[in-house]
């Protein structure tokens, strides 16, 4: 069985469980070719013009500009990207398979996507709302609201659970608050630290502003620190920032997003959500959980829906599912639940870490490294201190393992790496001057 996942930012394509195709739903148009994936994105700041990246977000018939002698219309780039995903999936046309859309398509762009996967004999058994699939085994105790990243907008739904079924309530999309908005403020604070280090703009041009994009592309998860270059006449300028800077650079569409979502409730983050730098720090100070939906989980959910669909049912879009209560929702996290406490005593939040013997102050950021290398950052996040770990590094906060942000405590050990006696440790503890 085979599942389509529709987010621009990355579709994908699976089929028995293994991924087949995974590329961004941007189109680069010539008069000889059409470019789809990671080849248009690769002229995304050169030939913007050319490039197309609302025709998912539209799924319509409308007519679209520049257009070529085989490109006219949303719908086009649509089927082109179809045909080729399966091309190199080895699905068979008597395959059955599902598609998981956004929560804000509506009936008829649903339509239209049968429409196309019925042109090429393709069997959809159905259609499925991805906030659905993302909550059908998530925390959902009464009502959540999921965030899902699309290229052009982010898609706030609210679901709520009642007798074992879970529903879609409310969908807001919000638009000009997507990973193109972001990515743009990005580049500018990288190019206002150019700027001020070696006053060069690298949005002079296309071909450099490409490579400050490619370059965050690569980077963006890799830890606190990242260290631009672009090529411009010859020379190379090298640009350092933190993670913090970017994700100051999207406050207000963080602001916007969590406007969405009820004050206090639980909140699931899509795949790409949890991409944009500080996010889940935000939510935390926001007084909100949060969890983490992989996109793994797809393939489960799909199969369980699957399997309880009457054989003869009819196609249509699912916005009602019964929830999987065979396991704890702790089993669909890839990272820790990320949790505000209602108050934080103010002897319990730390204010040093100590490595050794030398104490360093906690502040807006702290990165912790030794011999050079980073190994974990603490930072306050309103009346508590947030860790988060590095990426690939085991992490324990009192023997306990943590994947994700959490807060700690002064008196709390950190340790780095499994138990022995090389592995790192840091106690965080409260440093009271009394003056």
């Amino acid at each position: 069985m085979w599942s389509l996942e529709i987010n621009d930012v990355l579709l994908r394509l699976r089929n028995d469980g293994e991924t087949c195709y995974e590329q961004a739903g941007v189109a680069y148009l010539t008069e000889e070719t059409t470019s789809l994936g990671e080849e248009a994105l690769a002229q995304l700041f050169i030939h913007p013009v050319q490039c197309q990246t609302t025709y998912w977000q539209r799924m319509n018939e409308d007519a679209i500009e520049p257009r070529t002698r085989t490109i006219g219309k949303n719908s086009d780039l649509v089927y082109n990207q179809i045909v080729d995903a399966f091309a190199s999936s080895g699905v068979s046309a008597q395959d059955p398979g599902w598609v998981v859309v956004p929560s804000d398509f509506d009936s008829d762009q649903v339509g239209l996507l049968f429409g196309i996967l019925e042109y090429k004999q393709l069997q959809p058994r159905g259609f499925v709302d991805a906030a659905l699939v993302a909550g059908s085994k998530a925390t959902v105790s009464d009502t959540a609201f999921y965030i899902d990243l699309q290229l052009q907008r982010t898609v706030v739904t609210q679901l709520f659970q009642h007798d074992g079924q879970i529903e879609v309530v409310t969908v807001k999309s919000l638009p000009s608050a997507g990973y193109l908005q972001l990515v743009q403020r990005w580049i500018d604070t990288v190019a206002q630290r150019s700027l001020d280090e070696t006053r060069f703009d690298p949005r002079v041009a296309g071909t450099t502003e490409q490579q400050v994009f490619d370059r965050l592309v690569e980077r963006i998860s890799g830890g606190s620190e990242l260290v631009i270059s672009v090529e411009h006449n010859g020379e190379t300028r090298t640009t350092s920032l933190l993670q913090d800077e970017l994700a100051t650079s999207g406050i207000d569409i963080y602001d916007r997003i969590l406007s969405e979502c009820n004050p206090g409730t639980h909140l699931l983050l899509g795949e790409h959500a949890i991409r944009m730098p500080g996010f889940i720090e935000y939510v935390a100070g926001s007084g909100r959980t949060a969890e983490v939906c992989p996109s793994e989980g797809v393939v489960e959910a799909v199969l369980r829906i699957n399997d309880e669909l009457p054989k003869n049912a009819d196609i249509e879009l699912h916005k009602s599912i019964f929830r999987d209560t065979t396991s704890t929702a702790s089993s669909f996290r890839s990272r820790q639940e990320v949790e505000q406490p209602d108050s934080v005593q103010r002897s319990q939040v730390p204010t040093h870490a100590l490595l050794g013997d030398a104490a360093y102050p906690i502040g807006a950021q702290r990165t912790i490294s030794i011999d050079d290398s980073e190994i974990c950052s603490l930072y306050r996040a309103d009346d508590a201190v947030m860790l988060r770990p590095r990426d690939g590094l085991e992490t324990y906060v009192n023997n306990r393992s943590i994947n994700g942000s959490t807060i700690v405590s002064s008196g709390d050990h950190i340790r780095i790496g499994p138990e022995s006696r090389h592995a790192k440790e840091i106690v965080l503890i409260r440093v009271v001057d009394y003056g």
